[in-house]
């Protein structure tokens, strides 16, 4: 067989293309923002991870104290964010770019 796995699946993929140059530029900005939030999705997640392996030191170092859980609170689950009113959502947006554009995407995709 003259093609590999790798390659007849990665040749299947469809490339979006569009004749105007305008477009195929937003095109690019959408990946890019889509890159970005699946990246701060990903920091996210490794963030709780962390922070609940740190609490779960904390409680072993504690002895055994009944520690109540706080609920988990995900900035991006769709029930929480599909119940705002217009203008809550607008600042809860807001509030979130403000804390992404203090990361560095192109910094932490450099390495």
């Amino acid at each position: 067989m003259p093609f590999d796995r790798v390659e007849l699946h990665s040749s299947n993929k469809p490339a979006v293309f569009h004749h105007d140059k305008l477009v195929r530029r937003e095109l690019v900005a959408k990946q890019k923002r889509k890159r970005k939030i699946k990246w701060l999705k990903e920091l996210y997640a490794e963030g709780r991870k962390i922070e609940e392996m740190e609490k779960e030191q904390e409680i072993e170092n504690k002895s055994r104290i009944d520690v109540e859980e706080e609920e988990d609170e995900d900035p991006f689950r769709e029930e929480k964010l599909l119940d705002l009113n217009e203008d809550d959502f607008d600042e809860y947006v807001n509030g979130l770019m403000k804390w992404s554009e203090t990361l560095d995407f192109d910094k932490y995709m450099d390495h």
